[in-house]
This record gives structure tokens, C-alpha cells and sequence, in this order.
């Protein structure tokens, strides 16, 4: 919890597994959440990163994609490289609320992007209204965005 309020985590892989694979959840959980403050400067890095958003614990998938939208990355590769991988990972098979957070995240991270991901999947039960909301609401002078909302204000879930 200290490296998350302090938003920084130091440069220690031993540290990163040992906390990570720590058997208490909560841990888990809070080692999730500050993650993102570790300097990513490698691919490799990054991904180690990433693969926590497939973890087999829906706490822990979440908060990584929760957390994802403090990463700061300066690497224009790099940045170019998790673009892509969002925009795959947001059609992917996941937990709703993993899945609602990375959206979110990615509306923050890429605003540009939710403008091409399919109406379909935006109009689908499988992202939870309240992330849609959210991540329309960050961009909502889009309009794209902004039509997001309107059709979600007028369609027939609650």
C-alpha cells in the first residue's frame, strides 16, 4: 500500500515475484494496484505487467486492469505496443469487470480508441453499464462518445 500512495515501485524482479506469488490475497491485490508504478522500459516488462490481467483471480485481474491507467510509459514503441494489445485484449474473453476497468483504462489511456471498437461489443451485456458510462463520460465531447451515452440512456438495460 506504501509504494501505491508513494505511486512508485522500485526496480526489484525478486521483489515483483515474491509479493506477487505471496499466498494472501490481499497482498496480491495491493502489489496489483502499485505495479504500475515500476518504470517500464522493455517489452518483456511490460507483458510481465499485462499477463497479470489474465491472472486466474478475477480481484487480481481487475485491479491490474484498474491500475493499468497510471502506468506511464515514455517509450513511443512501447506505447504503440500496448495500444495494440488493449485494442485485442478488449475483444478477449474476460470477466466482466476485469473487462469494464480495462476499457476504462484505455479510454484514458488511448481516448482514440473507442471510437473503433465494435458497437456490438459496446451494445453487449458483457461490459457492465457503469464502465461504459465511465469511459463515454471521460470523453463525452467524442461523438462517438457522446453517442455512446445517448444510446445507452435510450436502450432498454437498467
Amino acid at each position: 500500500m506504501n509504494f501505491r500512495e508513494q505511486k512508485y515501485f522500485p526496480a526489484d524482479e525478486n521483489l515483483v515475484y515474491t509479493l506477487l506469488y505471496e499466498s494472501n490475497i490481499l497482498l496480491q491485490i495491493e502489489i496489483t494496484k502499485a505495479l504500475c508504478y515500476k518504470k517500464v522500459t522493455v517489452k518483456e516488462e511490460l507483458n510481465k505487467f499485462l499477463s497479470l490481467i489474465d491472472f486466474n483471480n478475477p480481484n487480481i485481474s481487475t485491479s491490474a486492469a484498474n491500475s493499468l491507467r497510471n502506468i506511464q510509459i515514455e517509450n513511443e514503441e512501447l506505447k504503440s505496443y500496448l495500444e495494440s494489445y488493449l485494442l485485442y485484449k478488449i475483444y478477449s474473453d474476460l470477466p466482466p469487470h476485469t473487462l469494464g476497468e480495462l476499457l476504462v483504462s484505455t479510454a484514458i489511456l488511448f481516448p482514440h480508441i473507442l471510437s473503433g471498437i465494435s458497437p456490438e461489443l459496446l451494445n453487449s451485456e458483457r461490459i457492465p453499464t457503469k464502465y461504459l458510462y465511465d469511459a463515454a463520460g471521460l470523453n463525452y465531447e467524442e461523438l462517438t462518445y457522446l453517442n455512446l451515452l445517448i444510446d445507452e440512456f435510450n436502450s432498454e438495460r437498467s
